[in-house]
């Protein structure tokens, strides 16, 4: 099961998802397209962990392949540098992650999940499949499909 599409899911799903957050915990304005609805549930979730929705992006790839550079992180999340650079400092002083030199090159430096943050897996990735179960909830499997 894929943790997290980031593709707009269409106007029923939309629906699915408002029918199912709480109007306490979540402020929808009428132009809150469905993306950004499932995001913010995501934030929402992570925020109980000090975790920000882009600081996810960056531990979902670290937890496939370390090693990588600010630069290649930064390509791989489709996000500036300065923005990596600010988040990855976040995930740093956290304790989730380090950088070190590898032999040879000692310009630069590679991203490396401390255990704290390779264990926030654990945490974390539930909270993901929660909010696209709930999302996916009630469509049809043509539906699902087709998002």
């Amino acid at each position: 099961m894929t943790l997290w599409r980031f593709r707009p899911f269409g106007t029923r799903c939309c629906e699915a998802i408002k029918a199912r957050v709480s109007p306490s915990t979540l402020v929808v304005s009428s132009s809150f397209g469905p993306f950004q609805l499932r995001n913010r549930s995501l934030q929402i979730r992570l925020a109980s962990h000090h975790v920000t929705f882009g600081q996810w992006i960056f531990l979902r790839i670290l937890w496939q392949q370390e090693g990588l550079t600010q630069r290649e992180l930064a390509e791989e999340a489709g996000l500036t540098e300065p923005t990596t650079h600010t988040a990855l400092q976040r995930l740093e002083a956290l304790g989730f992650l380090e950088k070190r030199t590898l032999a040879g090159n000692r310009r630069k430096q590679h991203v490396f999940l401390t255990k704290r943050g390779k264990e926030l897996r654990i945490e974390l990735e539930p909270l993901a499949i929660e909010v696209n179960e709930v999302a996916l909830d009630g469509l049809t499997p043509d539906e699902v499909e087709t998002i």
